[in-house]
């Protein structure tokens, strides 16, 4: 489940928090870490780390292939790797020396 219509914390919007490890917090007693802006919790830090940066803290990360712009890097990097795996390797390659048709594997 989504939460999209989040509080504000401590009267702010959360999008003034200064990191997503200020959203997180770990409760004594439990395996889970919770989210301090909205009611999602996960047992995973970083998953939690990644709501937070998703939904929370306001990010601006554009991609070097087409200038698309990103909420989260997880998401700028799921689009690199599916939509320009082809210039992604062409590039890794060139900047290695190598060919510019070469494949890395």
């Amino acid at each position: 489940m989504r939460f999209r219509n989040c509080i504000l914390l401590a009267g702010l919007p959360v999008t003034t928090a200064a990191a997503p490890q200020d959203l997180v917090e770990r409760r004594a007693g439990s395996n889970l870490h919770f989210c301090r802006a909205c009611p999602h919790s996960s047992a995973s830090r970083r998953d939690l780390l990644r709501h937070v940066e998703a939904r929370h803290v306001a990010g601006d990360y554009p991609c070097g292939f087409c200038g698309q712009s990103f909420r989260a890097r997880h998401y700028l990097m799921k689009h690199v790797n599916g939509v320009h795996r082809a210039e992604k390797e062409e590039a890794a390659a060139v900047a290695e020396g190598g060919e510019a048709g070469a494949m890395l594997y």
